[in-house]
């Protein structure tokens, strides 16, 4: 009996001090604001020209408690904004791989795992493309649908690049697009990241990203 509660003491030490070497944060948002922060630094500090532009928020873009990173590497016309999730089993960051952003903006569906990315191009073009995020926190895009003016103010159909009738374009449409209505979307834009290279790079990082959390929950309707 003695040597099975000495077994006993002896696992029960082994097992706590693995998980007090094991670093990981005491909570999932805890443990995001840390990683957020070192992804904010990387990119700013892997191209000082650009880190004065870099600009970054939080979004509730699946349905748990953490919210995601918001990146945007300058106001560039498209592809400037980049979204991270946190996993907290892994304690990492992970990049959708969705490059998204017409000069830094986009919608996004709270707590859907759904974003709609729209280009708006000179000489009257709109182009459309809305992502999906799985359990792995990859993107998933649909077809990019694009409507184009021309000198005659004819109205031109594209489905990834390809010329179709409206009724082709309207079918596709409708059945990879999120029937979702446009005033369940939530607009992230350039302008409005407040977070910056400069509020991460001391000790007051954590203290920003709650802010935000904070302001966040304030306007989302989950």
């Amino acid at each position: 009996m003695r040597n099975k509660i000495i077994y006993i003491l002896v696992a029960a030490t082994l097992m706590l001090t693995l998980c007090a070497c094991s670093g990981k944060p005491d909570s999932p948002i805890e443990g995001a604001f840390e990683e957020y922060t070192k992804v904010v630094r990387k990119q700013a500090e892997s191209d000082p020209l650009r880190a004065g532009t870099l600009r970054f928020t939080l979004a509730y873009i699946n349905d748990d408690e953490v919210p995601e990173l918001i990146l945007a590497d300058g106001d560039d016309h498209t592809g400037s904004v980049r979204i991270y999730f946190y996993d907290y089993n892994e304690d990492e960051t992970v990049d959708s791989g969705a490059a998204l952003g017409d000069r830094g903006s986009f919608a996004y569906y709270p707590g859907q795992n759904i974003v709609c990315d729209a280009i708006y191009g000179n000489g009257g073009y709109v182009a459309s493309r809305f992502y999906t995020f799985g359990s792995d926190f990859k993107a998933s895009g649909s077809s990019t649908f694009t409507m184009a003016i021309d000198t005659y103010e004819q109205t031109h159909y594209f489905i990834d690049k390809d010329e179709c009738a409206y009724s082709t374009y309207m079918e596709t449409y409708n059945k990879e697009a999120p029937a979702l209505g446009i005033t369940d979307q939530e607009l992230i834009s350039y302008e409005a990241m407040t977070g910056t290279y400069e509020s991460v790079r001391g000790d007051g990082a954590t203290d920003k990203f709650e802010t935000m959390l904070e302001v966040l929950k304030t306007k989302t309707v989950r």
